[in-house]
């Protein structure tokens, strides 16, 4: 396949931004599990926000008859298991809204959701969590079932015997994110449960306010791009973002090397951004160094730094979505196994959401060769919605672009794209819609006909709430 994943790596492109929300007070544990058909894994929103699964997590955490409560003791597991769970689970998503106050001093918890089949574990993800006398600290853990006979359990391990204690309320169905009739998310890391965010990068020549005034509302999800250097300014834009109800997918390049980073030579680097990002009042998704397949580093480095980073942010903050990103043409195609994505995986829990960048480049010429084929995208959707429902994680497209050659041939194409991608599960779509580091081609969306089809796309966008 003739793709722009094959034409060049994206070079990081910069745009604006700014920051600062009260950090969380640290601290008791409740405990909510959520089903839902949606494969939603992972975090999911701030107590005290709607769920269409019905109220507040906090209110059902402690409503009469839900709760079930926990004191764990040190090294061993006490385990809360969905109450009037069926004995077959079907393939969907579970999530545990978690709730850590501590008895005395300062343990540490260790939260596990886990789906079992008698004494066999299927699917597992453990997160461990600080905690202080001060106050609450709330965060979500889930995982995308197998199905078949099997239960799913929270379990609950205390660093010091009897240091905190554990609610544990089950509320029906709702998934890692309600999406409400007026298509409104409130998970707390912006993950929907049915639904694709649609938007856009927008720069250059190009205005966002121009772009948002013609679809007649604001991006649901904003793609913006940031050197190590540019922490304030991007932390200003993702505040921006989040309070005009748009989700900021924001990627850094890192300073040093890739091997230095993972190396954790750059911590204080990447826990100050983390503690601005975690500062914002909404969703972030994050990643660090997107499109790493032609950055002459080897490649082993980045998955490692990408492990080290990801484990960074998920013990420092909740509203943080961590992402990774990468070309998407390596992945489905090539001759370089080494990056296929079994190959470059972090591990299971630390990545929420996987990136694709596939460009249709139908007209294109390079090196004398002219694409006359329209990209067949069906080939992207089957191996990241695969392989992410199999590691726990979510999928988007974080980039994508069709030039006015494929518009005047196949005017509908992005639609049709994103109306696959929502139908595979897909949370977002990114439309490359800047005038920037184009190198000639006719990405943006200049032509009325090319923006009235991506319009269709913005009217059926959810937006958080």
């Amino acid at each position: 396949m003739f793709d722009f994943g094959m034409l060049e790596n994206s070079p990081i492109r910069t745009y604006r931004s700014r920051a600062r929300r009260t950090p969380w007070p640290v601290a008791v544990i409740g405990l909510v599990l959520v089903a839902s058909s949606a494969f939603a894994p992972g975090p999911a929103r701030q107590a005290g926000g709607a769920d269409a699964a019905g109220g507040s997590d906090l209110a059902l955490a402690t409503a009469a008859g839900r709760t079930t409560t926990v004191v764990p003791k040190n090294r061993k597991w006490r385990v809360a298991q969905a109450r009037g769970q069926g004995r077959t689970v079907t393939r969907a998503s579970y999530s545990a809204t978690v709730q850590v106050k501590a008895l005395r001093g300062a343990p540490t918890a260790r939260v596990q959701i886990r789906q079992v089949k008698g004494r066999r574990t299927l699917v597992q993800r453990t997160v461990r969590v600080g905690t202080s006398t001060a106050g609450w600290r709330t965060f979500r853990i889930g995982l995308v079932s197998k199905r078949g006979v099997s239960r799913v359990q929270v379990r609950i391990k205390s660093s010091s015997r009897r240091g905190l204690v554990a609610r544990v309320s089950q509320i029906g169905a709702g998934g890692a994110g309600s999406t409400s009739p007026g298509r409104c998310v409130s998970h707390i890391k912006g993950l929907p449960s049915s639904g694709a965010y649609a938007g856009a990068a927008v720069g250059g020549t190009i205005s966002l306010a121009s772009r948002e005034a013609f679809y007649g509302r604001t991006l649901g999800v904003h793609r913006t791009y940031w050197s190590a250097s540019q922490v304030a300014s991007s932390v200003r834009s993702a505040r921006a973002d989040v309070a005009a109800k748009r989700v900021p997918w924001i990627s850094y390049k890192t300073p040093g090397t890739w091997r230095q980073v993972a190396a954790g030579a750059y911590d204080a680097w990447a826990l100050g951004l983390i503690k601005q990002l975690d500062a914002v009042p909404g969703p972030v998704w994050l990643a660090f160094w997107h499109e790493p397949e032609n950055d002459n580093q080897p490649i082993a480095d980045w998955t490692r730094m990408q492990t080290h980073l990801m484990r960074l942010v998920k013990a420092h903050s909740d509203n943080i979505a961590t992402t990774m990103i990468v070309m998407g043409w390596w992945q489905v195609g090539g001759d370089r196994p080494e990056l296929k994505l079994p190959r470059i995986w972090p591990g299971d829990g630390l990545i929420d959401v996987i990136g694709m960048d596939p460009y249709n480049v139908y007209g294109v010429t390079k090196d004398g060769k002219t694409a006359t084929n329209m990209s067949d995208v069906r080939t992207y959707i089957k191996t990241f919605s695969t392989f992410a429902r199999a590691h726990g994680a979510r999928w988007g497209v974080a980039e994508t672009a069709y030039t006015d050659q494929a518009a005047a041939k196949y005017p509908g194409w992005i639609t049709n794209f994103y109306q696959q991608l929502v139908a595979a599960g897909g949370v977002a779509m990114a439309y490359f819609d800047t005038t920037l580091e184009n190198h000639g081609r006719s990405w943006p969306l200049t032509g009325a006909a090319k923006r009235a089809q991506f319009a269709k796309n913005m009217q059926a966008s959810p937006r958080i709430c």
